[in-house]
């Protein structure tokens, strides 16, 4: 009796979904048509459109992007990597799907990838702009930061400063903040202006050196290489 339920229930089985199977490749469909010679499992149903899709296995993911285990057990990064799961948790960038990126230049860097619904998640530091680092391979931080109403590049992590559209602040080892040169006839490496006419002092272009070491040092600087011609290495009015 008991043989014959266990027959009854894996004909019914395949009589709802065809599996087929040959040496190389499986195929899931409704048809009964044989995989693609170039996939490993087939569930195209020979692209013709169906009713069903793809339901990918539910975990709760953790709120650290780089943890893998928990909640996956079994299985390497690097063995892992492509994994997808759908992600029931409001960890990281909330319910959805996720792929798990193993970065084999620096392993520490792999990572839970939201796909979501089409916007582009992640993880970063706040008013930072990204760059691919170190090999163009991961997105990383640079010297770059725009508040969404000034911008501030800095190699000593100086913010956007409210009352500047944009603050250059660099370290001991760059002698000069801003720099500019110009080879365009009547252009200027530098240039300012200020519209406003009020009482307070305008300036179209300003700079400030408080550095008391030897050598050169400039607070502004600009070049010109034009022979003819009006040329200016910093302009202001």
């Amino acid at each position: 009796m008991r043989n014959s339920i266990l027959r009854n229930g894996l004909f019914g089985i395949f009589t709802i979904t065809a599996f087929i199977a040959s040496a190389q490749n499986v195929a899931v469909n409704t048809s009964g048509n044989n995989a693609y010679t170039g996939a490993i499992l087939d569930l195209s149903n020979h692209n013709t459109a169906g009713a069903n899709g793809l339901l990918p296995p539910y975990v709760s993911l953790s709120n650290t992007a780089t943890q893998l285990t928990p909640p996956i057990t079994g299985g390497t990064s690097s063995q892992l990597g492509g994994l997808l799961v759908y992600n029931t948790s409001t960890n990281l960038s909330g319910p959805g799907l996720y792929y798990w990126y193993y970065n084999s230049i620096t392993p520490a860097n792999s990572a839970w990838i939201y796909i979501g619904n089409g916007t582009v998640g992640g993880t970063g530091t706040l008013n930072y702009l990204a760059r691919w680092t170190p090999n163009g391979t991961t997105l990383g931080t640079g010297v770059s930061q725009d508040n969404g109403t000034t911008a501030a590049i800095s190699t000593v992590a100086a913010a956007p400063v409210a009352t500047q559209m944009l603050t250059v602040v660099g370290n001991a080892t760059a002698i000069n903040a801003v720099i500019g040169t110009t080879a365009f006839t009547g252009g200027a490496a530098v240039k300012g202006s200020v519209a406003n006419a009020g009482a307070s002092g305008g300036f179209g272009v300003e700079g400030l050196i408080s550095g008391a070491g030897g050598g050169q040092q400039y607070s502004l600087y600009g070049s010109s290489t034009v022979t003819a011609g009006n040329g200016y290495g910093v302009y202001g009015q």
